[in-house]
């Protein structure tokens, strides 16, 4: 079952980091 959980954990922590200072 797909879970949002899931997602996250595929994508990289750094990315997410990057694209919030990006965006901040």
């Amino acid at each position: 079952m797909f879970s949002l959980y899931n997602l996250v954990r595929s994508i990289p922590l750094d990315v997410f980091i990057i694209a919030f200072v990006l965006i901040g």
